[in-house]
C-alpha cells in the first residue's frame, strides 16, 4: 500500500485517473478517480488489492476495503471530504465524516465490505447520550443518500475510534457519509380503549420522542385501513377487538414501532342482519312468555266466570 496526500482538491468533478505532474514522482504513488470540484480533500491514500487481506488505510476514515471476488489488478483510494457534494446535498442526521472511495474500472460493481472509523469525540459532540448503534453508514445516489446495513464492529474505548461496517458495491468514485441518526420511540394515546361502533375515536401519537432529530411522518394501521398523522380522528363500524400500529419516522429515516389494543363494542340499538335489535332474540323469547301467561290467565278468568 502506498500513501499519499493531497494538498489541494482535484480541479475536475468527474472520474477516471489522476495523471501526476511530470515531475511527482512514480505513477505507482497516483490516485484513482478525483474528487467533486466543490468539496475539499483533507486526507487521502492509495492502496492494492489482495486476494488473501483487506485492502488497508491508515490516513482517512476508510480503514479497510475487502473485495468478494478480489483480483491483484485492481487498485482502490480513499479520502476524507471536508462537506457532502453539493449535487448530494446534505446527509441525513448530524453528518460525522464525508468520505469517497474510488477503483480502477475492473472493480466497479464489486461486491465489497467497508469499515470506516468515527472518533468517540465527535459523536459526543452531537449528544451527551449519543452512541455508536446511533450511526448509519449512507452512500450517495444521483438523488441524494441511500442508507447502507451497518453494523457496530468494534466500541471505541480508551481513546479508540468506534468501527462500522457496511456491504456495498463498489463504485468508480462512491461517496459515503458517516451520520448520527438518533433513534425514535413510538407511543400511542387513545382517547379511550373502549369505544362504541361507529363512534368518532382521536388517536394521537403526540408522546412520540426523539431526542436529536424532528418526527416527520406517524403512519397508523387498523387492520386493512391506513391513515398518517400526529393526530387522527376515525371510526370503526365492525364490533371486534383491533391491534392498532403507529409507526414515526425522524428526519434521518430511522423508524420505530409500537401497538395498543382498542376494542370496539356494538351499539345498544344496533339491529343484526334479520332486522331485530340487538339482544333481539332474548326480548322476543321473553314476548312469547308474557304473551303464553296472558293467554292463559285469561283463559282461567274465562273458566272461573262460567
Amino acid at each position: 500500500m502506498n500513501g499519499t496526500s493531497e494538498d489541494e482538491d482535484d480541479d475536475d468533478g468527474g472520474g477516471g485517473i489522476s495523471l501526476p505532474p511530470p515531475d511527482s514522482g512514480s505513477s505507482g504513488d497516483d490516485l484513482i478517480g478525483s474528487a467533486p470540484s466543490d468539496v475539499i480533500t483533507q486526507e487521502s491514500e492509495s492502496g492494492t488489492v489482495s486476494q488473501t487481506e483487506p485492502t488497508t488505510f491508515v490516513q482517512t476514515a476508510v480503514e479497510s476495503l475487502e473485495f468478494e471476488d478480489p483480483d491483484p489488478s485492481w487498485s482502490v483510494a480513499a479520502r476524507d471530504l471536508n462537506q457532502e457534494p453539493a449535487a448530494n446535498g446534505d446527509a441525513p442526521g448530524e453528518t460525522l465524516e464525508v468520505s469517497m472511495v474510488s477503483v480502477s474500472d475492473a472493480a466497479v460493481g464489486e461486491s465489497t465490505t467497508m469499515q470506516l472509523a468515527v472518533d468517540p469525540a465527535d459523536l459526543e459532540g452531537v449528544s451527551d447520550s449519543a452512541s455508536a448503534s446511533e450511526v448509519r453508514i449512507f452512500a450517495a445516489t444521483d438523488d441524494g443518500w441511500e442508507p447502507l446495513g451497518t453494523s457496530v464492529v468494534e466500541e471505541g474505548e480508551g481513546g479508540s475510534d468506534h468501527v462500522l461496517e457496511a456491504e456495498t458495491s463498489a463504485e468508480e468514485n462512491g461517496v459515503y457519509a458517516v451520520s448520527h441518526v438518533g433513534q425514535p420511540t413510538a407511543a400511542i394515546d387513545l382517547e379511550s380503549e373502549t369505544v362504541t361502533a361507529g363512534e368518532d375515536l382521536e388517536f394521537s401519537g403526540g408522546d412520540s420522542l426523539d431526542s436529536d432529530y424532528d418526527l416527520e411522518s406517524f403512519e397508523w394501521t387498523i387492520d386493512d385501513t391506513e391513515f398518517e398523522g400526529e393526530t387522527a380522528t376515525e371510526a370503526i363500524d365492525e364490533p371486534g377487538e383491533y391491534t392498532v400500529w403507529l409507526t414515526v419516522t425522524n428526519e434521518a429515516g430511522e423508524t420505530d414501532s409500537t401497538s395498543s389494543t382498542l376494542t370496539v363494542e356494538a351499539a345498544a340499538d344496533e339491529a343484526d342482519d334479520d332486522g331485530i335489535p340487538a339482544g333481539g332474540p332474548v326480548l322476543v323469547a321473553l314476548a312469547a312468555v308474557v304473551t303464553a301467561l296472558v293467554a292463559r290467565t285469561r283463559n282461567w278468568l274465562r273458566s272461573e266466570a262460567s
